[in-house]
Parts: C-alpha cells; sequence; structure tokens
C-alpha cells in the first residue's frame, strides 16, 4: 500500500488534535493546506493532479477548524521564537502569557512545543 502523503510527496509540518479529529498541515512544495490526519495514510496510487485535486476536496476542513489549527500552529511558533534564543527554553509566565494570548492551555501548549521544536520550560 502506498498512502496518500507518499503519492504526493507531502510533508507534514504540524499535528493538531481539534474536536476528536487529528488535522494536518501539510506541504507539497508550494503551498500548505489542512488536511484531517487520516488522509495522509489513505490508500493511494494515482500521482495526477485530478488525483491530487479529488484527494484534496475530499478532504475539505471547514472554515472554523481550518482557523483553529492555524491558530494552534501560531502558538506553537510564537513559543520557538521567543525561545530561539535562550537555548530552546522559555520562562513560565512567558509561556503561560502566550498560551493566554492564543487561547490554549499551558500545558498543551508546552508538551507540542516539545514536540514540534524541542523547546523546554524553566519552571
Amino acid at each position: 500500500m502506498t498512502t496518500a502523503a507518499e503519492v504526493f510527496n507531502l510533508d507534514t509540518l504540524f499535528t493538531a488534535h481539534v474536536n476528536g479529529t487529528d488535522y494536518a498541515i501539510v506541504s507539497d512544495g508550494y503551498n500548505s493546506f489542512v488536511v484531517p490526519a487520516a488522509a495522509l495514510e489513505a490508500d493511494a496510487d494515482d500521482d495526477s493532479e485530478d488525483a491530487f485535486t479529488a484527494w484534496c476536496e475530499a478532504g475539505r476542513v471547514a472554515d472554523d477548524i481550518l482557523a483553529r489549527i492555524f491558530a494552534l500552529s501560531a502558538a506553537v511558533n510564537e513559543v520557538h521564537d521567543a525561545a530561539s534564543g535562550r537555548g530552546l527554553t522559555i520562562p513560565q509566565a512567558e509561556l503561560d502569557a502566550i498560551a493566554a494570548a492564543h487561547n490554549v492551555k499551558p500545558a498543551w501548549l508546552a508538551k507540542s512545543a516539545h514536540r514540534h521544536y524541542l523547546v523546554t520550560v524553566a519552571r
């Protein structure tokens, strides 16, 4: 079995769990878009543009989910940016402020920043 991620040469940039479903921000090298993570594992064998378009349409994500995924990604990126000049470590108070600004739980943000960028929280 060849997965859609392999056939369409997609790189996963970010993952998040929203409303009971895992989603991924993926890139084909030119564009980034959000799909249900399960769609990346779907069996695929046709790498034509028509097949790719049909796959994207089948995996279309509601606008509110898109907004939430990109907001979560922005929060994680902000933590990474803040920690980059400090050996990938961020003070808890600063992480808490970023979490509050993006309406996410600090524990989730710390875990996601560590998973995506190896950021640690100074306690």
